[in-house]
């Protein structure tokens, strides 16, 4: 574009030097010049904002996670936001670029599975990393995120497979989660290898917590343990 000014300018230099007398010429063209520069500047402008707005339609498309992070400036140019702090579900993960923020949530969010269930609960597609939890450092490290008795129930709408290995949930949506026989370890040590057991969020009088639990072909939704027995070790599987 800066060439197409430079020429329209030679070009109209040219003709005044010709066309006009030498009192009004120097004024003429200086105000043609400074119009022409102002004329390339707007086109300038527009075709930046054409190309931000071309960029930013192409990464909505590509539902890049990080979409959100960039603007238009009052150049017409592509920008970005610098540092934010990075919140996602109530958890700060310190400052850092948004793009990183963005990228984080959205491999977090990619963790976890849409059944479709009507209370629009989303189940990690697998076991807490860590292994087996007592209750209390189940609901110390993961509390707000542990599973409802509610919710443990809910999975019953579901079409359930069992095998020996486990049980897969598939959901109304055809999408499907997976509990695998992970075994347990009870308050004395001893390690049953033949079920799985999932700590809620839910207690019932301070005395009680609801569990989900399943041994090999076979499986249960609202036992619970008792306040003497919290000290089993049991799977975690979180919700959002």
């Amino acid at each position: 574009m800066n060439k197409i000014v430079f020429s329209l300018i030679l070009i109209i230099i040219g003709y005044y030097s010709f066309s006009q007398n030498e009192s009004s010429r120097g004024e003429n063209i200086s105000n043609i010049i400074k119009g022409v520069i102002a004329i390339g500047e707007n086109i300038d402008h527009d075709i930046k904002l054409k190309q931000s707005r071309n960029r930013l339609d192409e990464m909505r498309r590509n539902h890049n996670p990080d979409v959100d992070c960039w603007y238009i400036d009052g150049n017409g140019s592509l920008k970005q936001d610098l540092n934010v702090e990075c919140w996602i579900d109530g958890v700060y993960y310190g400052s850092m670029s948004c793009s990183a923020c963005k990228y984080k949530e959205s491999a977090l969010k990619a963790q976890y599975v849409d059944l479709g269930l009507p209370s629009g609960t989303l189940w990690k597609i697998k076991n807490e990393e860590g292994g087996l939890y007592t209750y209390d450092e189940a609901t110390s490290k993961f509390w707000g995120k542990l599973p409802t008795k509610e919710q443990m129930e809910e999975l019953r709408s579901c079409q359930m497979n069992i095998t020996n290995n486990g049980i897969e949930f598939i959901g109304p949506n055809s999408k499907s989660i997976f509990f695998p026989v992970t075994g347990c370890y009870s308050c004395d040590g001893d390690f049953v290898d033949e079920a799985g057991s999932f700590w809620s969020s839910t207690s019932e009088n301070s005395n009680y917590v609801w569990i989900f639990f399943f041994l090999k072909y076979d499986w249960g939704v609202g036992s619970n343990v008792s306040q003497e027995r919290k000290c089993n070790r049991f799977s975690v599987r979180l919700v959002k």
